[in-house]
């Protein structure tokens, strides 16, 4: 990619993100978080994940400034909006679910968690679900069926009798 391109797109989106947070005027390590994250994502997914995260994160103090603290957080913030951006909808499905879990059962195996999940999702593969229906599958029935189970076991007892029906 052209270097002057790429200083141009960076300036840009620090450009933007100064006039959105008007009066506020970024520090040279803030920007410096904005160069990296504009060299790393394409700017459109940059302008969606500025629009989140100034939606989210920012606060603003009686005289309608955004706060030094909330600034903070929204550029800390940022890389893991756009990550999140860029991940499939199936492993966004994923990484929900397994949130779920980690705050919905006493005891949670993560590594365990993931790798039945994704043993799910290959069946559902070799069965021939399309990756949008895997999508609604995790988004609707697993997320609900995780949200009713009461423990670990019964959460991986109920993922492996779907797996049971897909053979």
């Amino acid at each position: 990619m052209d270097i002057k391109f790429l200083e141009s797109k960076c300036q840009d989106i620090i450009d933007i993100v100064e006039k959105r947070l008007m009066p506020f005027k970024l520090s040279e390590k803030q920007k410096s978080v904005l160069r990296v994250l504009a060299r790393k994502y394409d700017g459109i997914i940059m302008l969606d994940c500025i629009d989140i995260g100034i939606t989210k994160y920012i606060e603003y103090d009686s005289d309608n400034v955004p706060t030094n603290e909330s600034v903070e957080n929204f550029i800390d913030k940022l890389g893991g909006i756009a990550f999140n951006k860029t991940r499939s909808p199936i492993d966004n499905e994923v990484v929900h679910i397994m949130n779920i879990c980690k705050n919905q059962f006493d005891y949670w195996n993560p590594v365990r968690g993931k790798e039945i999940l994704y043993t799910l999702i290959v069946a559902l593969r070799k069965a021939e679900c399309d990756e949008d229906t895997i999508a609604k599958f995790l988004r609707d029935d697993v997320i609900a069926m995780t949200w009713h189970a009461t423990s670990w076991t019964t959460w991986r007892n109920a993922i492996n009798r779907w797996l049971d029906n897909l053979d």
